[in-house]
Protein backbone atom coordinates (compact mmCIF):
# COMPACT_ATOMS: atom_id res chain seq x y z
CA UNK A 1 0.00 0.00 0.00
CA UNK A 2 2.88 2.39 0.71
CA UNK A 3 4.37 1.72 -2.73
CA UNK A 4 0.93 2.19 -4.28
CA UNK A 5 0.97 5.90 -3.40
CA UNK A 6 4.16 6.34 -5.42
CA UNK A 7 2.66 4.41 -8.33
CA UNK A 8 -0.41 6.67 -8.20
CA UNK A 9 1.85 9.73 -8.44
CA UNK A 10 3.66 8.18 -11.42
CA UNK A 11 0.31 7.48 -13.10
CA UNK A 12 -0.81 11.07 -12.44
CA UNK A 13 2.38 12.40 -14.01
CA UNK A 14 1.86 10.21 -17.08
CA UNK A 15 -1.72 11.48 -17.42
CA UNK A 16 -0.34 15.00 -17.25
CA UNK A 17 2.13 14.33 -20.05
CA UNK A 18 -0.64 12.78 -22.15
CA UNK A 19 -2.80 15.85 -21.46
CA UNK A 20 0.05 17.88 -22.98
CA UNK A 21 -0.49 16.25 -26.37
CA UNK A 22 -3.47 18.34 -27.57
CA UNK A 23 -1.91 21.50 -26.15
CA UNK A 24 1.34 20.77 -27.96
CA UNK A 25 -0.51 20.46 -31.26
CA UNK A 26 -2.38 23.74 -30.72
CA UNK A 27 0.59 25.70 -29.36
CA UNK A 28 3.31 24.07 -31.46
CA UNK A 29 6.12 26.44 -32.40
CA UNK A 30 6.23 24.73 -35.78
CA UNK A 31 3.02 23.95 -37.63
CA UNK A 32 5.18 22.32 -40.32
CA UNK A 33 6.57 19.82 -37.81
CA UNK A 34 3.17 18.94 -36.35
CA UNK A 35 1.46 18.45 -39.71
CA UNK A 36 4.37 16.43 -41.11
CA UNK A 37 4.53 14.20 -38.02
CA UNK A 38 0.79 13.49 -38.08
CA UNK A 39 0.92 12.78 -41.81
CA UNK A 40 3.89 10.42 -41.61
CA UNK A 41 2.71 8.61 -38.44
CA UNK A 42 -1.07 8.14 -38.55
CA UNK A 43 -1.09 6.34 -35.19
CA UNK A 44 0.02 9.57 -33.54
CA UNK A 45 -3.04 11.24 -34.99
CA UNK A 46 -5.25 8.57 -33.42
CA UNK A 47 -3.55 9.04 -30.06
CA UNK A 48 -3.95 12.80 -30.38
CA UNK A 49 -7.70 12.39 -30.87
CA UNK A 50 -7.85 10.15 -27.83
CA UNK A 51 -5.95 12.58 -25.61
CA UNK A 52 -8.06 15.52 -26.84
CA UNK A 53 -10.72 14.31 -24.42
CA UNK A 54 -8.59 15.78 -21.61
CA UNK A 55 -9.06 19.30 -23.00
CA UNK A 56 -12.05 19.49 -25.37
CA UNK A 57 -11.83 23.31 -25.62
CA UNK A 58 -8.29 23.33 -26.99
CA UNK A 59 -8.14 24.10 -30.75
CA UNK A 60 -7.64 21.06 -32.97
CA UNK A 61 -5.21 22.77 -35.35
CA UNK A 62 -1.99 24.67 -34.66
CA UNK A 63 -2.71 28.34 -33.98
CA UNK A 64 -1.31 30.39 -36.86
CA UNK A 65 -1.77 33.93 -35.54
CA UNK A 66 0.65 36.50 -34.15
CA UNK A 67 2.03 35.81 -30.68
CA UNK A 68 0.21 37.89 -28.10
CA UNK A 69 -3.12 37.55 -29.90
CA UNK A 70 -6.27 36.81 -27.93
CA UNK A 71 -6.49 33.30 -29.38
CA UNK A 72 -3.49 32.32 -27.25
CA UNK A 73 -4.93 33.41 -23.90
CA UNK A 74 -7.01 30.34 -23.02
CA UNK A 75 -4.62 27.60 -24.25
CA UNK A 76 -1.56 29.40 -22.83
CA UNK A 77 -3.12 29.61 -19.37
CA UNK A 78 -4.18 25.98 -19.68
CA UNK A 79 -0.57 25.05 -20.50
CA UNK A 80 0.71 27.03 -17.50
CA UNK A 81 -1.84 25.35 -15.23
CA UNK A 82 -0.92 21.90 -16.52
CA UNK A 83 2.80 22.54 -15.98
CA UNK A 84 2.11 23.75 -12.44
CA UNK A 85 0.01 20.64 -11.77
CA UNK A 86 2.84 18.44 -13.05
CA UNK A 87 5.24 20.27 -10.77
CA UNK A 88 2.91 19.77 -7.79
CA UNK A 89 2.57 16.01 -8.33
CA UNK A 90 6.31 15.82 -8.91
CA UNK A 91 6.94 17.55 -5.58
CA UNK A 92 4.54 15.17 -3.83
CA UNK A 93 6.41 12.22 -5.34
CA UNK A 94 9.71 13.50 -3.97
CA UNK A 95 8.15 14.02 -0.55
CA UNK A 96 6.88 10.43 -0.50
CA UNK A 97 10.25 9.07 -1.58
CA UNK A 98 12.11 11.17 0.96
CA UNK A 99 9.91 9.78 3.74
CA UNK A 100 10.71 6.22 2.75
CA UNK A 101 7.42 5.28 1.15
CA UNK A 102 9.05 2.09 -0.14
CA UNK A 103 12.33 0.25 0.23
CA UNK A 104 15.04 1.83 -1.92
CA UNK A 105 15.24 -1.04 -4.43
CA UNK A 106 11.49 -1.04 -5.16
CA UNK A 107 11.42 2.75 -5.28
CA UNK A 108 14.37 2.79 -7.71
CA UNK A 109 12.48 0.39 -10.01
CA UNK A 110 9.44 2.68 -10.05
CA UNK A 111 11.59 5.76 -10.64
CA UNK A 112 13.48 4.26 -13.60
CA UNK A 113 10.34 2.68 -15.08
CA UNK A 114 8.41 5.92 -14.75
CA UNK A 115 11.21 7.89 -16.40
CA UNK A 116 11.20 5.54 -19.41
CA UNK A 117 7.43 5.85 -19.81
CA UNK A 118 7.52 9.64 -19.53
CA UNK A 119 10.30 9.92 -22.09
CA UNK A 120 8.43 7.68 -24.54
CA UNK A 121 5.29 9.82 -24.20
CA UNK A 122 7.25 13.00 -24.87
CA UNK A 123 9.33 11.55 -27.71
CA UNK A 124 6.16 11.14 -29.78
CA UNK A 125 4.66 14.49 -28.73
CA UNK A 126 2.89 15.84 -31.85
CA UNK A 127 3.91 19.42 -31.18
CA UNK A 128 7.20 21.05 -30.30
CA UNK A 129 7.78 24.02 -28.00
CA UNK A 130 11.07 25.21 -29.47
CA UNK A 131 12.45 25.60 -32.98
CA UNK A 132 16.08 25.16 -31.93
CA UNK A 133 16.17 21.60 -33.24
CA UNK A 134 15.53 22.92 -36.77
CA UNK A 135 18.48 25.28 -36.35
CA UNK A 136 20.59 22.21 -35.53
CA UNK A 137 19.40 20.60 -38.75
CA UNK A 138 19.96 23.75 -40.82
CA UNK A 139 23.50 24.37 -39.56
CA UNK A 140 24.33 20.70 -40.07
CA UNK A 141 23.08 20.81 -43.65
CA UNK A 142 25.10 23.97 -44.31
CA UNK A 143 28.22 21.96 -43.52
CA UNK A 144 27.37 18.50 -44.85
CA UNK A 145 25.27 19.28 -47.94
CA UNK A 146 26.39 22.73 -49.11
CA UNK A 147 29.99 22.69 -47.83
CA UNK A 148 29.56 26.11 -46.15
CA UNK A 149 31.04 27.21 -42.85
CA UNK A 150 28.15 27.69 -40.37
CA UNK A 151 30.23 30.22 -38.42
CA UNK A 152 30.16 32.49 -41.45
CA UNK A 153 27.02 31.61 -43.42
CA UNK A 154 23.46 31.72 -42.02
CA UNK A 155 20.67 29.28 -42.98
CA UNK A 156 19.03 31.93 -45.18
CA UNK A 157 21.71 31.48 -47.88
CA UNK A 158 20.46 27.94 -48.58
CA UNK A 159 17.69 27.01 -50.97
CA UNK A 160 16.71 24.17 -48.72
CA UNK A 161 13.46 22.75 -47.40
CA UNK A 162 14.57 23.21 -43.79
CA UNK A 163 14.86 27.02 -43.93
CA UNK A 164 11.11 27.72 -43.37
CA UNK A 165 11.28 25.48 -40.30
CA UNK A 166 13.97 27.63 -38.64
CA UNK A 167 12.85 30.42 -36.31
CA UNK A 168 12.79 33.80 -38.07
CA UNK A 169 15.28 35.39 -35.66
CA UNK A 170 17.97 32.77 -36.40
CA UNK A 171 17.63 32.45 -40.19
CA UNK A 172 20.03 35.33 -40.83
CA UNK A 173 22.59 34.49 -38.12
CA UNK A 174 25.56 32.11 -38.23
CA UNK A 175 25.60 29.36 -35.65
CA UNK A 176 25.88 30.50 -31.99
CA UNK A 177 27.00 27.05 -30.82
CA UNK A 178 30.46 25.88 -29.81
CA UNK A 179 32.67 23.72 -32.08
CA UNK A 180 31.88 20.30 -30.59
CA UNK A 181 28.15 20.75 -31.16
CA UNK A 182 28.85 22.05 -34.69
CA UNK A 183 30.70 18.78 -35.34
CA UNK A 184 27.75 16.77 -33.95
CA UNK A 185 25.39 18.64 -36.29
CA UNK A 186 27.68 17.84 -39.23
CA UNK A 187 27.76 14.12 -38.34
CA UNK A 188 23.97 13.92 -37.98
CA UNK A 189 23.46 15.76 -41.27
CA UNK A 190 25.89 13.45 -43.07
CA UNK A 191 23.93 10.43 -41.86
CA UNK A 192 20.41 11.80 -42.41
CA UNK A 193 20.68 14.37 -45.21
CA UNK A 194 18.30 12.41 -47.47
CA UNK A 195 15.66 11.95 -44.77
CA UNK A 196 12.54 14.11 -44.36
CA UNK A 197 13.00 17.08 -42.06
CA UNK A 198 10.58 15.66 -39.48
CA UNK A 199 12.60 12.44 -39.30
CA UNK A 200 15.80 14.40 -38.78
CA UNK A 201 14.10 16.24 -35.92
CA UNK A 202 13.12 12.92 -34.36
CA UNK A 203 16.78 11.85 -34.55
CA UNK A 204 17.70 14.79 -32.34
CA UNK A 205 14.84 13.90 -30.00
CA UNK A 206 16.13 10.34 -29.79
CA UNK A 207 19.67 11.61 -29.19
CA UNK A 208 18.43 13.84 -26.35
CA UNK A 209 16.52 10.98 -24.73
CA UNK A 210 19.53 8.65 -24.88
CA UNK A 211 21.70 11.36 -23.33
CA UNK A 212 19.10 11.87 -20.63
CA UNK A 213 19.41 8.19 -19.67
CA UNK A 214 23.21 8.48 -19.72
CA UNK A 215 22.96 11.49 -17.41
CA UNK A 216 20.77 9.52 -15.02
CA UNK A 217 23.39 6.75 -14.92
CA UNK A 218 26.18 9.27 -14.24
CA UNK A 219 24.08 11.00 -11.58
CA UNK A 220 23.41 7.66 -9.87
CA UNK A 221 27.16 6.99 -9.75
CA UNK A 222 27.82 10.42 -8.24
CA UNK A 223 24.98 10.43 -5.71
CA UNK A 224 26.32 9.54 -2.29
CA UNK A 225 29.94 9.94 -3.40
CA UNK A 226 30.09 13.74 -3.44
CA UNK A 227 28.10 14.19 -0.22
CA UNK A 228 26.99 11.40 2.12
CA UNK A 229 23.45 10.16 1.37
CA UNK A 230 21.35 7.36 2.75
CA UNK A 231 19.92 4.85 0.21
CA UNK A 232 16.51 6.55 0.50
CA UNK A 233 17.95 10.02 -0.12
CA UNK A 234 19.99 8.69 -3.02
CA UNK A 235 16.88 7.34 -4.77
CA UNK A 236 14.97 10.54 -4.01
CA UNK A 237 17.70 12.68 -5.55
CA UNK A 238 17.76 10.51 -8.67
CA UNK A 239 13.97 10.84 -8.97
CA UNK A 240 14.33 14.61 -8.64
CA UNK A 241 16.31 14.53 -11.89
CA UNK A 242 14.59 11.62 -13.70
CA UNK A 243 11.04 12.92 -13.14
CA UNK A 244 11.77 16.64 -13.27
CA UNK A 245 9.15 18.33 -15.51
CA UNK A 246 11.56 20.95 -16.88
CA UNK A 247 14.27 18.45 -17.79
CA UNK A 248 11.79 16.05 -19.42
CA UNK A 249 9.99 18.86 -21.25
CA UNK A 250 13.10 20.51 -22.64
CA UNK A 251 15.19 17.41 -23.41
CA UNK A 252 12.78 14.53 -24.13
CA UNK A 253 10.30 16.72 -26.04
CA UNK A 254 12.25 19.73 -27.31
CA UNK A 255 15.62 18.00 -27.90
CA UNK A 256 17.82 20.81 -26.61
CA UNK A 257 21.55 20.21 -26.74
CA UNK A 258 21.96 21.14 -23.06
CA UNK A 259 21.75 17.41 -22.33
CA UNK A 260 25.17 16.81 -23.93
CA UNK A 261 26.69 19.69 -21.96
CA UNK A 262 25.29 18.17 -18.76
CA UNK A 263 26.76 14.77 -19.70
CA UNK A 264 30.31 16.14 -19.91
CA UNK A 265 29.93 18.18 -16.71
CA UNK A 266 28.73 15.14 -14.75
CA UNK A 267 31.58 13.12 -16.25
CA UNK A 268 34.04 15.82 -15.21
CA UNK A 269 32.80 15.68 -11.63
CA UNK A 270 33.01 11.91 -11.59
CA UNK A 271 36.63 12.02 -12.79
CA UNK A 272 37.62 14.60 -10.19
CA UNK A 273 38.71 12.67 -7.09
CA UNK A 274 41.05 13.35 -4.21
CA UNK A 275 44.15 12.05 -5.98
CA UNK A 276 43.51 13.60 -9.38
CA UNK A 277 45.43 16.58 -10.73
CA UNK A 278 42.34 17.50 -12.67
CA UNK A 279 43.52 16.60 -16.17
CA UNK A 280 40.77 14.07 -16.92
CA UNK A 281 38.18 16.40 -15.47
CA UNK A 282 39.62 19.21 -17.57
CA UNK A 283 39.09 17.19 -20.75
CA UNK A 284 35.45 16.47 -19.87
CA UNK A 285 34.64 20.04 -18.78
CA UNK A 286 36.32 21.46 -21.87
CA UNK A 287 34.18 19.24 -24.08
CA UNK A 288 31.10 20.42 -22.21
CA UNK A 289 32.10 24.03 -22.76
CA UNK A 290 32.56 23.28 -26.47
CA UNK A 291 28.90 22.26 -26.63
CA UNK A 292 27.57 25.40 -24.92
CA UNK A 293 29.67 28.03 -23.23
CA UNK A 294 27.68 28.22 -19.96
CA UNK A 295 29.60 25.36 -18.35
CA UNK A 296 32.96 27.10 -18.90
CA UNK A 297 32.92 28.43 -15.34
CA UNK A 298 33.57 24.84 -14.23
CA UNK A 299 37.04 25.06 -15.82
CA UNK A 300 37.83 28.09 -13.66
CA UNK A 301 36.83 26.31 -10.44
CA UNK A 302 38.72 23.19 -11.54
CA UNK A 303 41.94 25.16 -12.07
CA UNK A 304 41.58 26.82 -8.66
CA UNK A 305 40.84 23.52 -6.90
CA UNK A 306 43.75 21.76 -8.59
CA UNK A 307 46.18 24.57 -7.72
CA UNK A 308 44.95 24.77 -4.11
CA UNK A 309 45.89 21.12 -3.53
CA UNK A 310 49.61 21.87 -3.60
CA UNK A 311 51.52 24.27 -1.37
CA UNK A 312 54.21 25.97 -3.41
CA UNK A 313 53.30 28.69 -5.86
CA UNK A 314 55.58 27.28 -8.53
CA UNK A 315 53.70 23.95 -8.51
CA UNK A 316 50.40 25.79 -8.49
CA UNK A 317 51.43 27.80 -11.54
CA UNK A 318 52.53 24.63 -13.35
CA UNK A 319 49.21 22.92 -12.64
CA UNK A 320 47.18 25.86 -13.92
CA UNK A 321 49.41 26.16 -17.01
CA UNK A 322 49.07 22.46 -17.83
CA UNK A 323 45.27 22.57 -17.50
CA UNK A 324 45.06 25.74 -19.60
CA UNK A 325 47.30 24.25 -22.29
CA UNK A 326 45.24 21.05 -22.34
CA UNK A 327 41.96 22.96 -22.66
CA UNK A 328 43.31 25.24 -25.39
CA UNK A 329 44.67 22.27 -27.33
CA UNK A 330 41.32 20.46 -27.28
CA UNK A 331 39.56 23.66 -28.32
CA UNK A 332 41.89 24.24 -31.26
CA UNK A 333 41.64 20.64 -32.46
CA UNK A 334 37.84 20.85 -32.56
CA UNK A 335 37.69 24.42 -33.86
CA UNK A 336 40.25 24.17 -36.67
CA UNK A 337 37.81 22.71 -39.24
CA UNK A 338 35.54 25.74 -38.77
CA UNK A 339 38.12 28.42 -38.09
CA UNK A 340 38.25 31.20 -40.68
CA UNK A 341 39.57 34.27 -38.88
CA UNK A 342 38.31 36.83 -38.17
CA UNK A 343 34.83 36.00 -39.49
CA UNK A 344 34.46 32.82 -37.44
CA UNK A 345 34.67 34.79 -34.19
CA UNK A 346 31.60 36.94 -34.86
CA UNK A 347 29.06 34.44 -33.46
CA UNK A 348 31.06 34.18 -30.21
CA UNK A 349 31.14 37.96 -29.79
CA UNK A 350 27.58 38.61 -30.95
CA UNK A 351 25.87 35.37 -29.95
CA UNK A 352 22.53 36.95 -29.01
CA UNK A 353 22.83 40.25 -30.86
CA UNK A 354 19.42 39.88 -32.50
CA UNK A 355 17.67 38.56 -29.41
CA UNK A 356 18.20 41.37 -26.90
CA UNK A 357 16.46 41.22 -23.52
CA UNK A 358 14.34 38.10 -23.14
CA UNK A 359 12.90 36.93 -19.80
CA UNK A 360 15.61 38.75 -17.83
CA UNK A 361 14.51 39.27 -14.22
CA UNK A 362 16.64 42.43 -13.65
CA UNK A 363 15.32 43.87 -16.91
CA UNK A 364 11.73 43.08 -15.88
CA UNK A 365 12.35 45.07 -12.70
CA UNK A 366 13.83 47.93 -14.75
CA UNK A 367 10.76 48.02 -16.97
CA UNK A 368 8.49 48.24 -13.92
CA UNK A 369 10.54 51.17 -12.59
CA UNK A 370 10.53 52.87 -15.99
CA UNK A 371 6.76 52.59 -16.28
CA UNK A 372 6.23 54.08 -12.83
CA UNK A 373 8.85 56.87 -12.98
CA UNK A 374 9.15 57.72 -16.67
CA UNK A 375 12.93 57.16 -16.70
CA UNK A 376 14.42 56.62 -20.21
CA UNK A 377 14.67 52.88 -20.79
CA UNK A 378 18.19 52.98 -22.28
CA UNK A 379 19.65 54.90 -19.33
CA UNK A 380 17.93 52.59 -16.85
CA UNK A 381 19.20 49.50 -18.66
CA UNK A 382 22.77 50.78 -18.78
CA UNK A 383 22.69 51.43 -15.04
CA UNK A 384 21.15 48.01 -14.39
CA UNK A 385 23.74 46.17 -16.50
CA UNK A 386 26.64 47.89 -14.79
CA UNK A 387 25.25 47.08 -11.35
CA UNK A 388 24.41 43.47 -12.23
CA UNK A 389 27.82 42.77 -13.75
CA UNK A 390 29.55 44.28 -10.72
CA UNK A 391 27.49 42.10 -8.38
CA UNK A 392 28.20 38.99 -10.46
CA UNK A 393 31.93 39.75 -10.52
CA UNK A 394 31.92 40.18 -6.73
CA UNK A 395 30.11 36.87 -6.38
CA UNK A 396 32.70 35.10 -8.56
CA UNK A 397 35.47 36.40 -6.28
CA UNK A 398 33.58 35.12 -3.23
CA UNK A 399 33.01 31.73 -4.85
CA UNK A 400 36.66 31.51 -5.90
CA UNK A 401 37.74 31.99 -2.28
CA UNK A 402 35.48 29.14 -1.19
CA UNK A 403 36.87 26.79 -3.85
CA UNK A 404 40.42 27.78 -2.93
CA UNK A 405 39.81 27.20 0.79
CA UNK A 406 38.22 23.78 0.31
CA UNK A 407 39.23 22.20 -3.05
CA UNK A 408 36.93 19.18 -2.88
CA UNK A 409 34.60 17.65 -5.43
CA UNK A 410 31.56 18.78 -3.41
CA UNK A 411 32.69 22.41 -3.39
CA UNK A 412 33.53 22.22 -7.10
CA UNK A 413 30.04 20.89 -7.90
CA UNK A 414 28.35 23.40 -5.62
CA UNK A 415 30.32 26.28 -7.15
CA UNK A 416 29.46 25.21 -10.70
CA UNK A 417 25.75 24.83 -9.93
CA UNK A 418 25.58 28.08 -7.99
CA UNK A 419 27.50 30.14 -10.57
CA UNK A 420 25.36 28.86 -13.46
CA UNK A 421 22.11 29.49 -11.57
CA UNK A 422 23.12 33.02 -10.59
CA UNK A 423 24.25 33.73 -14.15
CA UNK A 424 20.90 32.59 -15.56
CA UNK A 425 18.83 34.49 -13.00
CA UNK A 426 20.89 37.68 -12.71
CA UNK A 427 23.61 38.20 -15.29
CA UNK A 428 22.17 36.85 -18.57
CA UNK A 429 20.08 39.22 -20.68
CA UNK A 430 18.39 36.32 -22.47
CA UNK A 431 16.89 33.49 -20.41
CA UNK A 432 15.05 30.40 -21.62
CA UNK A 433 13.63 27.54 -19.50
CA UNK A 434 16.17 24.99 -20.75
CA UNK A 435 19.02 27.10 -19.36
CA UNK A 436 18.12 25.69 -15.93
CA UNK A 437 19.01 22.13 -16.98
CA UNK A 438 22.71 22.54 -16.16
CA UNK A 439 22.53 24.12 -12.68
CA UNK A 440 19.64 21.84 -11.74
CA UNK A 441 21.42 18.64 -12.81
CA UNK A 442 24.68 19.55 -11.08
CA UNK A 443 22.94 20.67 -7.89
CA UNK A 444 20.93 17.45 -7.60
CA UNK A 445 24.01 15.20 -7.54
CA UNK A 446 24.81 16.87 -4.21
CA UNK A 447 21.49 15.60 -2.86
CA UNK A 448 18.03 17.09 -3.20
CA UNK A 449 18.11 18.44 0.37
CA UNK A 450 21.06 20.72 -0.31
CA UNK A 451 20.21 24.41 -0.36
CA UNK A 452 21.37 24.96 -3.95
CA UNK A 453 19.38 21.89 -5.06
CA UNK A 454 16.18 23.11 -3.39
CA UNK A 455 16.62 26.58 -4.86
CA UNK A 456 17.27 25.18 -8.36
CA UNK A 457 14.22 22.93 -8.11
CA UNK A 458 12.02 25.85 -7.05
CA UNK A 459 13.16 28.14 -9.87
CA UNK A 460 12.87 25.36 -12.46
CA UNK A 461 9.33 24.56 -11.30
CA UNK A 462 8.19 28.17 -11.80
CA UNK A 463 10.33 29.07 -14.81
CA UNK A 464 8.64 26.47 -17.00
CA UNK A 465 5.05 27.83 -16.76
CA UNK A 466 6.05 31.49 -16.33
CA UNK A 467 8.39 31.78 -19.31
CA UNK A 468 6.16 29.84 -21.70
CA UNK A 469 3.17 31.90 -20.62
CA UNK A 470 5.18 35.03 -21.39
CA UNK A 471 6.16 33.59 -24.78
CA UNK A 472 2.56 33.26 -25.91
CA UNK A 473 0.99 36.29 -24.20
CA UNK A 474 3.90 38.70 -24.75
CA UNK A 475 3.07 42.20 -23.46
CA UNK A 476 -0.25 41.06 -22.01
CA UNK A 477 1.50 38.80 -19.49
CA UNK A 478 0.52 40.03 -16.00
CA UNK A 479 3.41 41.61 -14.06
CA UNK A 480 2.68 39.41 -11.05
CA UNK A 481 3.75 36.33 -13.04
CA UNK A 482 7.38 37.53 -13.07
CA UNK A 483 7.18 38.69 -9.46
CA UNK A 484 6.02 35.25 -8.33
CA UNK A 485 8.65 33.53 -10.47
CA UNK A 486 11.40 35.81 -9.11
CA UNK A 487 10.49 35.85 -5.42
CA UNK A 488 8.54 32.74 -4.46
CA UNK A 489 11.48 30.28 -4.83
CA UNK A 490 13.38 32.26 -2.18
CA UNK A 491 10.94 30.87 0.39
CA UNK A 492 12.97 27.63 0.40
CA UNK A 493 15.79 29.57 2.09
CA UNK A 494 13.64 30.56 5.08
CA UNK A 495 14.26 27.34 7.08
CA UNK A 496 18.03 27.80 6.63
CA UNK A 497 17.81 31.40 7.87
CA UNK A 498 15.75 30.38 10.89
CA UNK A 499 18.14 27.56 11.74
CA UNK A 500 21.08 29.95 11.46
CA UNK A 501 19.43 32.45 13.81
CA UNK A 502 18.55 29.73 16.30
CA UNK A 503 22.15 28.46 16.27
CA UNK A 504 23.51 31.99 16.80
CA UNK A 505 21.08 32.60 19.66
CA UNK A 506 22.14 29.36 21.38
CA UNK A 507 25.80 30.30 21.07
CA UNK A 508 25.14 33.80 22.47
CA UNK A 509 23.14 32.34 25.35
CA UNK A 510 25.96 29.92 26.16
CA UNK A 511 28.53 32.71 26.08
CA UNK A 512 26.28 34.90 28.29
CA UNK A 513 25.94 32.15 30.87
CA UNK A 514 29.70 31.66 30.98
CA UNK A 515 30.38 35.42 31.42
CA UNK A 516 27.43 36.22 33.75
CA UNK A 517 28.13 37.65 37.30
CA UNK A 518 29.39 35.03 39.70
CA UNK A 519 31.01 32.97 36.94
CA UNK A 520 34.49 32.94 35.53
CA UNK A 521 34.88 35.26 32.48
CA UNK A 522 35.32 33.36 29.26
CA UNK A 523 38.85 34.65 28.72
CA UNK A 524 39.88 33.39 32.20
CA UNK A 525 37.89 30.15 32.12
CA UNK A 526 39.55 26.74 31.95
CA UNK A 527 40.07 25.32 28.45
CA UNK A 528 37.29 22.78 28.96
CA UNK A 529 34.77 25.56 29.67
CA UNK A 530 35.89 27.58 26.68
CA UNK A 531 35.61 24.52 24.44
CA UNK A 532 32.08 23.87 25.72
CA UNK A 533 31.01 27.46 25.10
CA UNK A 534 32.43 27.58 21.60
CA UNK A 535 31.44 24.08 20.52
CA UNK A 536 29.03 23.86 17.57
CA UNK A 537 25.48 22.68 18.24
CA UNK A 538 24.80 18.97 18.35
CA UNK A 539 24.32 17.47 14.90
CA UNK A 540 26.31 20.14 13.05
CA UNK A 541 29.50 19.36 11.18
CA UNK A 542 32.59 21.21 12.40
CA UNK A 543 34.51 23.00 9.67
CA UNK A 544 38.22 22.40 10.16
CA UNK A 545 41.08 23.72 8.08
CA UNK A 546 41.45 22.20 4.67
CA UNK A 547 44.14 19.56 4.47
CA UNK A 548 46.12 19.76 1.28
CA UNK A 549 48.32 17.23 -0.40
CA UNK A 550 51.96 17.90 -0.90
Amino acid sequence: MRLASLLICAAALELGWLALWPLSAALSHSALFTSALLESHPIIGLLLKATSAFEPDVPNATLNVALGSGEFVAPAWTLAGLLLALGTVYGLSLLLLDRGVANPRAALTVVVGGALVFQASLFWLPGIFSQDVFSYIAYGRLEAVYDLNPYIWPPSVMRDAVVPWVADVWRTYPTPYAPLWVSVQWLVARATSDWPIVSQALVYRAFGNVLLLVNLALAWRLLGRITPLSPTRRVTSLAALAWNPLVLFEIAANAHNDSLMVTFCLLGLMLFDSSSRGMRSCVALTLGTLVKYLSGVGLLWLALASAARVRTWSRRARRVAVLALLSITITLVLAVPWLELPDSLDPLVNETAGVGYVNSLPDALVQMVVESTGTPIDAARNLERGLVLAIFAAYLVWEARRVWAEPTRAVLARGLARACLIYVLVASTSVQPWYFCLPLSIALVLGCRQRIARLSLAYAALALPALYLNYYLRSSTPAWVFLVYACLPLVVLVPDVLRGRSRAERQRATAARVTSPGTTPLRDAPPSTVALALAPPAGSTPRGPTQRRR
